[in-house]
């Protein structure tokens, strides 16, 4: 059971990505590869911005997957359907065994409040179908099964101890119905479901009284791509 996002008027939350890979890894690869690696570098990361959640791009692990594992690859290609690439993905074992992996040694090593950061279902349709030039079109449809594949795979880390998920709405969004099979992994684990976009990120559900919003801050913060959040004061 993970623990409730904090929500005060002076929580923040900080998604530093791209500054830790600018900074600290002098624009080298993320160490996906070695999970003891990468939650050293997330914990050099923490040391220097103090987020009160600490982001773990899972989508940006995924994308390392699929473009470096050939054998997922393949199986992803395996069916040419709209939304078969997506479902192989999500589905393959050893892919989610390494995810989990990972996040179980980064909440370990962190001891802090953990949240994954993960494309939103319309988006990791059209990542996967790119990446296997499927060059299929999606409906809301496709999207509302990826959201229940989706759903089957965020059981994996019911274990970890994660604190809560957030879905990159960005570029892609879903409709509210599309989350639905997700909401409701997700409140019986008690975690909250965050929905980032351009300018806000809200989470819902997972034992909040109500919605909470954080407000985005300018990318000049910390540079290109990185953004910062807080609580709005609700006084």
């Amino acid at each position: 059971m993970g623990h409730t996002p904090i929500a005060n008027d002076h929580s923040l939350l900080i998604d530093p990505f791209d500054y830790a890979q600018q900074v600290l890894l002098q624009g080298r690869d993320v160490p996906f590869e070695d999970a003891t690696a990468y939650a050293n570098h997330m914990g050099q990361t923490q040391s220097l911005i103090a987020s009160d959640m600490v982001i773990l791009h899972i989508d940006r692990y995924l994308e390392h997957l699929i473009n470096s594992d050939d054998s997922l690859v393949e199986a992803m290609q395996a069916k040419t359907r709209p939304g078969y690439a997506t479902r192989a993905l999500l589905t393959n074992e050893a892919a989610r065994t390494s995810a989990v992996h990972l996040v179980d040694v980064c909440v370990k090593t962190l001891r802090q409040p953990v949240a994954l950061h993960m494309a939103s279902p319309a988006a990791i349709l059209r990542a996967a179908d790119h990446r296997v030039e499927g060059g299929n079109d999606f409906t809301d449809d496709d999207a509302e099964k990826a959201a229940i594949y989706y759903s089957d795979w965020l059981r994996s880390f019911s274990g970890v101890g994660i604190t809560a998920v957030i879905f990159d709405e960005r570029q892609y969004g879903s409709s509210e119905e599309t989350y639905q099979p997700i909401r409701n992994t997700a409140e019986h684990y008690d975690w909250p479901v965050g929905k980032r976009q351009q300018q806000a990120l809200s989470f819902a559900g997972g034992g909040l009284s109500g919605e909470v919003v954080y407000t985005s801050v300018g990318e000049d913060v910390f540079g290109a791509e990185a953004d910062t959040s807080t609580v709005p004061d609700s006084s």
